[in-house]
């Protein structure tokens, strides 16, 4: 639901130290792909909000990772670090990916924005992403209720 598989790795593979990081490189770009994807779904409409996952299912997916194992574990909170980075790059106001996007856009213009307008601007991301963590907590929310509850809500 949240661009990982809710099944967590079951086997372990001894590697020497060059080979781990390449794999580990390569699970990071399969999952960066994914993630991507998942976002591209999102802003495309091809993927409802509502399958994004907030800290309260995150901690319950972190229990099943636990209960997998430390591996499953482990891994689950690379995903979870991975994603929160790759969020922190999107160019949204009040993020490090917004304020990257107001520095270029500066750059190109070859003028600072004024201070009003930079305020503005984060005012706007700022309550923009407080919509969307409301709009989290409530999907969390609304997936631990009864199944009936469940159903009412999540009609389109």
């Amino acid at each position: 639901k949240i661009g990982i598989a809710m099944a967590f790795p079951s086997t372990l593979q001894s590697m020497g130290p060059v080979a781990a990081v390449g794999a580990a490189v390569t699970e990071c770009r399969r999952m960066t792909r994914e993630t991507f994807r998942v976002l591209g779904r999102l802003f495309t409409r091809k993927a409802s909000l509502r399958q994004v996952s907030g800290p309260i299912d995150i901690a319950r997916i972190s229990g099943e990772a636990a209960k997998a194992g430390i591996h499953s574990l482990i891994w689950f909170m690379g995903v979870i670090s991975l994603q929160l980075g790759i969020f922190n790059l999107l160019p949204i106001p009040v993020l490090d990916g917004g304020h990257l996007t107001i520095l270029a856009f500066e750059s190109v213009m070859r003028r600072d924005l004024s201070l009003k307008l930079k305020e503005r601007i984060l005012e706007v991301g700022f309550v923009l992403l407080v919509l969307l963590m409301v709009v989290v907590l409530f999907n969390d929310i609304v997936k631990i209720l009864p199944e009936s509850v469940y159903r009412m809500f999540s009609r389109g």
